[in-house]
């Protein structure tokens, strides 16, 4: 186990970065682009408005946008007002979305004019981003400590009923820590954000380049490089959507890092991408969401077994049987994860 690094809320990591490197893009989709100053006045804007409609801390905001350059501005609102975010996408079953809701009873959700019918149901106010005023009277942002809530996300539950994982800003703020250790600045330079925001490796396509002074390229899934390429240096989704693209033959050339999480890792996927002779280093991940994304990494080399490998940061892994005791080498047991 490794010391807690100091602990800053998301918002706070965001804006030393910005303070770094305000000129720099922050985030780019298709053609349009934020800077790092750009991002942080409209998220203040978005913060302050939230306020004025009651934002509370610690407590849940809906973000139900369109995925374009209003969704991160929105998701950094919400944490600058002190809320927690809690994502909903508009792709999803609106009766999905609909359970999550009345589980959750945020009482504001920000999201676009065009979408806002569909809540007719939500007894709250839904604030359209799209539409806020340019000015709003200025008021103090609230503190935000690191044990306070910075995203609740639904899973699907092993029962297949969404169950909402609350976790706090210390809890990413570790995950952003290990992984500053483990990638270079080059390779999180263009991170490809391809994840919808309901699906908790979103976090860390948006916030550890945000962080770091890298440039979220968002998309609105990971196929769309069927159609276009974009310069990016990291990839980070599942194994079966990394097999279409090699299928294809659209890995961008300029990638040199692939995560992989989600599913099994097989050693004749990791020899093809290595093959490509661009990617320098292939990661296979795991963790729930419940551990805040990730919980253990392997760098995974050329024509070597399949393994998950080793925990991340002030994490611990033990391999239990029935009972609870520690299993011997080489036999099976139940994953314990605790940090």
């Amino acid at each position: 186990m490794t010391t807690a690094p100091t602990m800053l809320s998301l918002y706070e990591r965001f804006e030393q970065q910005t303070k770094k490197t305000p000129t720099h893009t922050a985030v780019r989709f298709g053609y349009q682009t934020l800077t790092y100053q750009e991002l942080n006045n409209q998220s203040t804007r978005i913060a302050q408005h939230l306020i004025a409609a009651g934002a509370e801390v610690d407590q849940p905001i809906g973000v139900y946008c369109h995925r374009n350059l209003d969704l991160i501005p929105c998701l950094l609102g919400v944490l600058k007002a002190g809320s927690a975010y809690l994502p909903l996408d508009p792709g999803y079953p609106s009766e999905r979305t609909t359970v999550v809701l009345e589980q959750a009873q945020p009482k504001i959700i920000l999201t676009h004019s065009d979408l806002a019918e569909r809540l007719a149901f939500f007894s709250g106010q839904c604030l359209t981003v799209d539409t806020l005023p340019p000015q709003v009277p200025s008021r103090p942002l609230p503190h935000v400590s690191p044990d306070q809530l910075a995203y609740v996300i639904y899973t699907s539950g092993s029962t297949g009923t969404p169950k909402g994982v609350a976790v706090e800003h210390r809890n990413v703020g570790n995950l952003l820590a290990w992984a500053s250790t483990i990638y270079t600045a080059d390779q999180y330079q263009a991170v490809l954000a391809s994840t919808s925001i309901c699906f908790d490796i979103s976090v860390f396509e948006i916030f550890l380049p945000l962080c770091h002074g890298g440039t979220i390229v968002l998309v609105e899934n990971i196929l769309e490089l069927l159609q276009f390429q974009p310069d990016i240096t990291l990839i980070n989704t599942v194994p079966s959507a990394i097999q279409v693209l090699l299928k294809e033959a659209r890995l961008p050339s300029s990638v040199r890092v692939v995560n992989l999480a989600g599913e099994p890792l097989s050693t004749p996927l990791v020899d093809q991408l290595y093959a490509q002779g661009t990617i320098e280093q292939i990661y296979d991940l795991y963790g729930p969401t419940e551990t805040t994304v990730y919980s253990t990494y392997a760098l995974r080399q050329a024509g070597a077994l399949a393994t998950i490998g080793k925990p991340i940061a002030n994490t611990e892994i033990r391999i239990l049987d029935e009972h609870q005791y520690p299993t011997p080498a080489g036999t099976p047991g139940e994953l314990y994860i605790g940090g």
